[in-house]
């Protein structure tokens, strides 16, 4: 006689399933006395397969290696452009302004075509925000000594006639600029600079404000100038740019610049392929002097001057294919 595990059931009396089931009731005893074991059905989570995800970078975060630029200038019109001076002088706040300037639009002319250093060019603007906590007086990352010999990457076009243009910034540090000026293996060392098509010179208006500092200031400038034109790494193919930043800091002693733009004219300009002066002021703290316009055309001068090439042809290419300048770069 079956019997059930259930006190209510009278299945071992009169042989009814109290739950209706009958034999196929799970509650009946087995022949051992024991209840059948009740068993809750159990979720059961969907097989899945563990897939490894790799990716490449869109951009670099660092600037680009020897190699990497070189392909770069083999793709087509391709100028380099070496920025130096001493530190804290304004080098990386004009580059972190042209920047800014391209995000608002084209910039004397020239469409932004695509770069392979967003990344870093982000880095370079970060600090002066006020996102990023810094207070009082806007702060730029510092470049770094590894860079001497890497480019930041940019590429535009005209808005006149479409030419693309490949442009490779050197960023050589303060130190090094330094360096250079009193070590001639410290100059053989900027294998970057031997290919430079303009060579930029920034020179602190600040500090040429103040006698304590002016003389330095001049006088590293002069000895750097001297001694890469001694090592042949710059000369006749080479655009030669004097630029005094800082412009709103030099209030007052606007005669100083005039006379230092007269002293490196007679030094240096039959030496060099050409040479021009500028002043400017990447990010004047009380905006009474703002520069938009001359630091345009100094960018402007960079794409469309070369002595390395005064014969260079520019291919131009349709409208409807720049699209493809952004796939091109990964962006």
């Amino acid at each position: 006689m079956s019997r059930c595990a259930l006190k209510e059931c009278q299945i071992e009396k009169d042989g009814r399933c109290l739950e209706g089931l009958g034999e196929a009731c799970p509650h009946l005893l087995a022949d051992s006395g024991e209840p059948t074991p009740i068993t809750e059905p159990q979720e059961v989570e969907p097989a899945t397969e563990s897939i490894p995800i790799s990716f490449e970078p869109l951009t670099k975060r660092i600037p680009l290696e020897l190699a990497e630029a070189r392909s770069f200038a083999q793709r087509g019109p391709c100028n380099v452009v070496a920025l130096v001076g001493l530190p804290e002088c304004g080098k990386t706040s004009l580059l972190a302004r042209l920047h800014q300037l391209f995000q608002a639009g084209p910039v004397a002319g020239f469409d932004f075509a695509g770069s392979h250093s967003l990344p870093y060019l982000e880095e370079l603007n970060w600090l002066a925000t006020m996102e990023s906590g810094g207070i009082g007086i806007p702060t730029m990352q510092r470049s770094s000594a590894i860079f001497d010999n890497s480019f930041l990457h940019l590429a535009v076009r005209s808005k006149a006639n479409g030419t693309r243009m490949e442009l490779l910034l050197n960023d050589i540090i303060g130190e090094t600029f330094e360096k250079v000026s009193a070590s001639q293996a410290e100059c053989d060392k900027l294998i970057a600079l031997a290919r430079a098509d303009h060579l930029v010179v920034v020179i602190d208006g600040e500090a040429l404000a103040k006698n304590a500092l002016r003389d330095y200031q001049l006088g590293q400038a002069r000895d750097f100038l001297q001694r890469v034109l001694q090592s042949g790494q710059c000369g006749m193919h080479t655009v030669l740019h004097i630029v005094i930043s800082k412009l709103d800091r030099l209030k007052g002693h606007e005669g100083v610049a005039d006379k230092m733009e007269e002293e490196f004219k007679a030094s240096f300009r039959s030496k060099m392929g050409s040479l021009h002066f500028w002043r400017i002021a990447a990010r004047p703290m009380d905006g009474s002097l703002p520069t938009i316009e001359q630091i345009g055309r100094l960018f402007a001068s960079w794409v469309e001057t070369t002595d390395r090439y005064p014969e260079k042809a520019l291919p131009t290419l349709p409208r409807d294919s720049w699209k493809r300048d952004f796939c091109r770069f990964g962006i």
